[in-house]
């Protein structure tokens, strides 16, 4: 059985309010979004063609992927316009001003 593990991410302050902010942790491409001061983390590869979700804007607590405009519900991962394909979330908590990722 697979237990999580949690592990330092990056400093809140470092994540912007309108674009994501990647981290590689553990050989996994994450990306982190301040969604109205609450931090929530999720794949940064998009499934459609491999963009770079964290580099794309975010808007209503959604990310764009730039390449191609795929949209992501950031809470949950699922995509805008079709929820059968979702990105994979974890679990974000904030420590004295740094961000910790449960994977």
């Amino acid at each position: 059985m697979n237990m999580a593990k949690t592990f330092k991410a990056a400093k809140k302050s470092d994540i912007p309010a309108d674009t994501g902010y990647y981290v590689d942790l553990q050989g996994r491409d994450i990306a982190l979004y301040n969604v109205e001061g609450q931090i929530h983390a999720m794949d940064a590869i998009c499934p459609h063609q491999g963009g770079p979700l964290h580099e794309g804007s975010m808007t209503d607590g959604k990310a764009m992927c730039p390449w191609h405009g795929w949209e992501f519900d950031i809470k949950t991962g699922a995509c805008v316009f079709n929820d059968a394909i979702k990105q994979q979330v974890y679990k974000a908590v904030e420590k004295d001003g740094d961000i910790y990722i449960e994977i």
